[in-house]
C-alpha cells in the first residue's frame, strides 16, 4: 500500500471529517467520535500524516464520497 496522507482535518464535538489523498485521489473520511476508543488522537493528527481507516462507503448529504468510521 502507497502512502496516504491527511490534508485537512475539521472537528466538531460528535464528527470530524479528515480528507486524505493517495495518487492524487481524494476520498474523505466521516468520523464519529462516539465510536472511537481515543477521541483525543484526532488532536495529534496534523496535515500530512499517514492515516489508515476501515468502514462504510458513503456519500454525504453534500455527495461527498466518503467512508463512515
Amino acid at each position: 500500500i502507497e502512502k496516504v496522507e491527511l490534508e485537512r482535518l475539521e472537528a466538531g464535538a460528535n464528527l470530524a471529517f479528515l480528507d486524505v489523498y493517495q495518487d492524487h485521489e481524494k476520498i474523505q473520511l466521516l468520523i464519529e467520535r462516539s465510536r472511537l476508543q481515543d477521541p483525543s488522537v484526532l488532536n495529534q493528527l496534523h496535515r500530512g500524516d499517514c492515516v489508515q481507516a476501515k468502514g462504510r462507503l458513503c456519500r454525504t448529504p453534500a455527495g461527498e464520497l466518503s467512508v463512515q468510521v
